[in-house]
């Protein structure tokens, strides 16, 4: 009877192990795993703990990775031959999301970012109409940095400029200027709608300027 039970033990822990860790799950962190036992050494720089789902890369040896990472599926991490990408702690990156620096990009601590994101630091010029856009220069629109704790939103696309710590990026914005610490952005083209007041201690609402509304 003692042995049936242990029996009985025994295969509800394996029965909830396998609940809460699905086989295709297994699999998918063994392959990271893999991936990282691979090719950690191509990294510029490569930290601790750091998962890795099936990433696209270009020019891995100018990428910086800090530590506690999670870069979702099908990521595609790219840099020129000259350029810098570098990644703070504890970022997550979600699927389908492109990063690619000509120049220099910076994600700071604590990023969090939802799938679809697009970051680069360049564009194609469009100036002869005899050429394919895709053959013409590429010409950059200024260095990149994301601040310490911000939250970037689905489909959000950011193109040479600057975001402030703890900054909300609505789903689907789309931003080439500058936005100061602590401000809630969306649309297209971008636009604040609320800033964090020190002075109240609350989020209020501003106009697209990021000026506060006397209400």
């Amino acid at each position: 009877a003692l042995s049936s039970a242990a029996s009985d033990v025994y295969k509800r822990q394996i029965m909830g192990y396998f609940k809460n860790n699905p086989p295709h799950e297994l699999w998918r962190k063994l392959k990271c795993r893999f991936f990282v036992l691979f090719n950690s050494y191509a990294f510029g720089a490569f930290g601790k703990h750091n998962f890795l789902f099936n990433p696209q890369l270009l020019n891995p040896q100018n990428i910086f990775l800090g530590s506690n990472l999670w870069i979702s599926d099908k990521t595609w991490l790219a840099t020129s031959k000259k350029g810098k990408l570098s990644i703070g702690n504890r970022v997550r990156i979600g699927r389908f999301s492109e990063i690619y620096a000509l120049c220099s990009i910076i994600i700071e601590d604590g990023v969090e970012m939802a799938e679809n994101t697009y970051i680069s630091d360049n564009t194609h010029t469009y100036d002869n109409i005899e050429i394919p856009i895709r053959n013409q220069e590429v010409v950059s629109l200024g260095n990149v940095v994301i601040g310490s704790g911000t939250w970037i939103g689905r489909n959000a696309c950011i193109m040479g400029c600057r975001i402030g710590k703890n900054c909300v990026i609505g789903a689907y914005s789309f931003i080439k200027k500058d936005i100061p610490d602590y401000c809630v952005v969306v649309g297209n083209p971008a636009r604040i709608v609320k800033r964090f007041n020190p002075q109240s201690n609350r989020w209020e609402k501003t106009d697209k300027d990021g000026n506060f509304i006397n209400e």
